[in-house]
């Protein structure tokens, strides 16, 4: 079967290229020329991954990638707490639009959308299933726009296409320079702090548990509800997972503790600033983070369980374990690698 992945190059994209031509596929990646393809060098000598450059901001670089396609992944996304209004919009809300008109011109079978559990807006919540009312954070430029990127999809629906929204929480493992390479630095300098002591419940998914549920929602027949929470099984909170990150690492939990008002005090001012002086990288401290990290967050995924045949097999342990292996790997070979990201 031939398949369309976009944001193949990613983190995430990169592994379900990799798990789809285990089982096989013809994987059509579509990724722009000028974004860093390292992840997605282990498979080019396969003759089953042909790279389409293009941007699911060009209707005609889409159509290219798709056609002959049964299957779309729809990953690309600004997933970022940080830039302009017009750069959200463009990649969550038109891109997303623009690759589901190409997916019915191409009479693609079905649509896997990535949408994420930061559409409810950080409630505080405890076994929260994906109809539990969503808090609007109208300054939150992510929330904002993957929310009305799911709208799309039930304009889509409405229009013949078959779509399955997945809502993965926060994704870890091999390969993830956006958090847990970070959280591995900051341990390693003694420079992580927590939220209110870190108590709050946590809802993260190991990566290969993610790519496991892709698979399930491509192959699985005559969905009814089309929209699934997925993380890890079990109960973990911040502390745990960072104190068992560091013990892994071999190195002392740093001790630094702030409220969540004082945080997020701090993040406004610091946001303040960054954007008066036009700083294109994000301050350590941000409004976003903030709310993702201040209340108990943890997910009801029984729907998932029940109508995809999915349940994770990788442990939130085991999957610390195995991406601390990867970051004390990289640490050794790519150091350079390494001090952009303040180690």
């Amino acid at each position: 079967m031939k398949i369309c992945v976009t944001g193949a190059n990613g983190f995430i994209g990169s592994l379900l290229c990799q798990r789809l031509i285990q089982h096989r596929h013809v994987v059509h990646a579509l990724i722009r020329k000028t974004s860093d393809h390292t992840l997605l060098q282990p498979l080019q000598h396969t003759k089953k991954l042909k790279l389409f450059y293009g941007d699911i901001r060009d209707a005609a670089s889409i159509l290219k990638a798709m056609k002959g396609c049964s299957i779309v992944f729809h990953i690309a996304a600004r997933a970022s707490d940080w830039g302009t209004w017009k750069q959200f919009k463009e990649i969550n809300i038109d891109g997303t639009r623009r690759v589901f008109e190409c997916a019915l011109q191409c009479n693609v079978q079905r649509i896997i959308y990535t949408s994420t559990v930061a559409v409810y807006g950080c409630p505080n919540t405890i076994n929260g299933t994906e109809d539990m009312p969503q808090i609007k954070r109208p300054a939150q430029k992510y929330i904002v726009t993957k929310r009305a990127a799911e709208l799309l999809v039930h304009e889509f629906i409405k229009r013949g296409a078959d779509i399955v929204t997945l809502r993965p929480s926060a994704v870890f493992g091999p390969n993830d320079r956006t958090f847990f390479l970070r959280l591995c630095v900051a341990l390693e300098k003694g420079k992580y702090g927590s939220i209110n002591g870190g108590r709050q419940l946590f809802a993260p998914i190991y990566s290969e548990n993610l790519i496991d549920a892709y698979i399930a929602a491509m192959k699985k027949k005559n969905l009814t509800t089309r929209v699934y929470h997925l993380s890890n099984a079990g109960i973990i909170t911040w502390k745990e997972f960072n104190q068992y990150t560091a013990d892994l690492l071999g190195v002392p939990m740093p001790k630094i503790s702030v409220a969540a008002p004082v945080a997020m005090t701090a993040a406004v001012l610091l946001e303040l600033i960054w954007k008066c002086v036009g700083a294109k990288e994000p301050p350590l401290l941000t409004r976003y983070r903030i709310l993702m990290t201040q209340h108990d967050f943890h997910l009801d995924t029984s729907r998932a369980y029940k109508e995809l045949g999915w349940k994770p097999r990788i442990s939130t342990k085991e999957g610390i374990r195995r991406s601390v292996q990867w970051y004390t790997t990289i640490k050794k070979e790519q150091r350079d690698f390494i001090k952009k990201f303040g180690g």
